[in-house]
């Protein structure tokens, strides 16, 4: 069934494989003629996950989700539009993050970085540690909304 929905919807050559260790690899040829994989890992036992994709060799997009005490962190890196000029969109690589336990927690964003974030799997940083740095950010604790947007602070 897995198989029939990748094929209907991602490619008609979709290839699902379960690896036997807790994770699984989707393959095939992308609608463009590209080569697409994508490989998912889940720890149950952590509450954690992993999926990673890649179009003709070179990573697309990654993924990742972590249990973290009451709440969950996750993180995700990619190449997205993060402005506009003359010749039209700037593209970049960004890592955007999002951690929460309740109705408190984070969001952020980090422009223009060059190599894949470091793995929340087995251990997620601090709220603070998770977002500092990032190039824009918002954060709700205890019903109070802060933040950094374009270089200002509110």
């Amino acid at each position: 069934m897995e198989t029939t929905m990748l094929q209907t919807g991602w490619a008609d050559d979709a290839k699902l494989t379960d690896n036997g260790d807790g994770s699984f690899l989707v393959t095939g040829t992308s609608r463009d003629g590209g080569a697409m994989s994508i490989r998912i890992e889940y720890d149950p036992d952590r509450d954690d996950l992993r999926l990673e994709a890649q179009k003709d060799g070179e990573s697309a997009l990654l993924f990742e989700y972590a249990k973290d005490g009451g709440g969950y962190a996750a993180q995700y890196y990619f190449k997205a539009i993060t402005g506009h000029d003359f010749s039209g969109a700037k593209e970049q690589m960004c890592v955007y993050r999002t951690i929460f336990d309740g109705q408190n927690g984070s969001c952020a964003r980090f422009d223009g970085i060059d190599a894949e974030p470091e793995t929340l799997l087995g251990g997620v940083p601090s709220e603070e540690d998770f977002i500092s740095g990032a190039t824009h950010w918002f954060t709700i604790a205890n019903g109070e909304f802060t933040g950094k947007l374009n270089g200002k602070a509110f």
